[in-house]
């Protein structure tokens, strides 16, 4: 008899991945297409909810013809990305476009927002920003009134899928939690807010990540050549599901997802777990887990410096080993060169729009494989002022567990570890997020166990090297006292507080 298997999808950023994965933990076959974003002159990012269910259907199909059958799946969970808005009328069908995750429009709402609730982080987990949903919901109802009117449902891609897929209108409690609405203290929605704002009955009802939601209806059963028994189990949010694919339940290592964001990601047993207000803490998709999570676009920050330097990304990228970026050594590192990386603002570390990037140091002797290696170098220490913060008191992290695209050759790992003065480990499995939405489907259709997962990724470990770790030290404290001095020059400059 054909052992039982599972399917684990991850809607990512542009891209979706999926993995199908059998009864004793090994994969079976892996999918991947592009699900590209819209961006407009003024900086908006919008995507199609049809294209996140065109490419679900596309990878489902790889799956197929790379395994031969899909009889033995017995459930399919997904991983989300979170914050993209989607509006729906009662029936959970779209009525335009989703807001990215990405797009930042709604800065004056968030001001809003701010003054509204002084408190957002003590109250739901994070600081209000741009970025969250119920800004977006905001600017909608001041620029687009009449689509706001009509809109019944307020979506993110966890329930809309789970509707398209199920008929059943439920988010996973994981993604919920990493939205504004989601009151720590009760678990839930916060009903005060909704009622403050107006969104009473317009979110999805919770239930906890890994519970089986209910059988795929029959008409995307069919469309996705999947067999009867197969069961639609609540996913959970990217990140989480990342961490759960990479180190088991009870584990609290410290997780780096680095791609165009770079997100740090650390289980912890309680909610009162002493993170610093910068960190974003939310519920895990593991039953009775909490999370930390701090995010910054690393990668994102690299493409738009190569941009500036005219540097296309066939020539930083090239084939797989080749490229600029490849060719990059330790010795383009000048200590003489400070590079800040705020090409895109700052982030949430310290929540200033108004930061821009700037090179100190530039002599005639520095070429462009010096700024890109020191903007990488800038980058790294960014990661080490948000590691620092996820130093829980008794309780530091021992090392790091990087994944994602810039894991992928020597040089960004070492300036990691080097930067951080920690063990860095590199793992092996490109698709973390996708197998922890496959564990989640296995775990609710009672293929396995929380206590009792299959085997985990391996990693390569990357020391730091002590004969940089000191230079590190040393460049990482100028570059520090380098934030301080533009940070003051710019409050003479403009003395407005910048928008957050």
């Amino acid at each position: 008899m054909t052992q039982s298997s599972v399917i684990g999808v991850d809607l990512g950023s542009t891209n979706v991945k999926a993995l199908l994965v059998g009864a004793r933990g090994h994969i079976v076959a892996r999918a991947a297409v592009p699900c590209p974003v819209s961006r407009d002159p003024a900086g908006r990012v919008t995507q199609a909810p049809a294209l996140w269910l065109d490419a679900l259907e596309a990878v489902v199909a790889q799956l197929r013809a790379a395994a031969g059958s899909l009889e033995p799946v017995v459930a399919l969970a997904l991983s989300c990305q979170a914050d993209t808005l989607v509006a729906c009328d009662a029936t959970g069908r779209e009525l335009a476009p989703a807001i990215s995750w990405m797009d930042q429009r709604a800065h004056a709402e968030s001001r809003r927002l701010e003054r509204l609730r002084p408190d957002w982080r003590a109250l739901t987990g994070k600081p209000m920003s741009p970025y969250s949903p119920l800004a977006k919901i905001l600017w909608l109802r001041a620029h687009e009134p009449d689509l706001a009117a009509q809109t019944r449902r307020w979506c993110q891609p966890a329930d809309y899928l789970a509707a398209a897929l199920t008929g059943q209108w439920v988010s996973d409690l994981n993604s919920a939690s990493f939205s504004h609405g989601f009151s720590l203290e009760r678990g839930d929605w916060d009903p005060a807010l909704l009622a403050e704002l107006d969104l009473e009955g317009t979110l999805a009802p919770l239930r906890p990540s890994g519970q089986v939601l209910a059988p795929l209806r029959d008409a995307w059963r069919r469309r996705l050549g999947l067999p009867a028994q197969t069961q639609f189990v609540l996913g959970g949010h990217d990140q989480a599901c990342a961490s759960l694919g990479i180190q088991p339940p009870g584990a609290d290592e410290l997780d780096l997802s680095a791609g165009t964001a770079w997100v740090l990601f650390r289980p912890v047993s309680s909610r009162s777990a002493g993170a610093s207000e910068n960190l974003v803490i939310y519920r895990h998709a593991v039953p009775d887990r909490w999370a930390l999570l701090a995010a910054f676009p690393g990668g994102g920050v690299l493409e738009a410096f190569l941009d500036v330097l005219g540097v296309s990304h066939a020539e930083a990228f090239g084939p797989p080993g080749g490229g600029l970026l490849a060719t990059l050594a330790a010795d383009d590192l000048r200590d003489d060169l400070i590079v800040l990386p705020f090409l895109l603002g700052a982030s949430s570390l310290d929540a200033d729009a108004s930061a821009r990037a700037a090179i100190l140091g530039l002599r005639s002797h520095h070429r462009p494989r010096n700024l890109i290696a020191g903007l990488m170098r800038a980058v790294a220490f960014e990661t080490r002022r948000y590691y620092e913060l996820f130093q829980l008191p008794g309780d530091p992290p021992r090392r790091i567990k990087m994944m994602g695209g810039a894991s992928r050759g020597p040089l960004w790992p070492q300036l990691i570890a080097d930067a951080c003065n920690t063990t860095v480990v590199v793992l092996d499995e490109p698709d973390a997020s996708a197998l922890g939405a496959a564990f989640l489907a296995g775990c609710g259709a009672g293929l396995w166990s929380w206590d009792g997962l299959p085997a985990y990724p391996h990693g390569i470990p990357v020391s730091p090297d002590p004969a940089r770790t000191e230079a590190a030290a040393r460049a990482f404290a100028d570059y520090r006292d380098a934030l301080v001095a533009d940070r003051l020059r710019r409050a003479r400059e403009s003395p407005v507080p910048s928008a957050t």
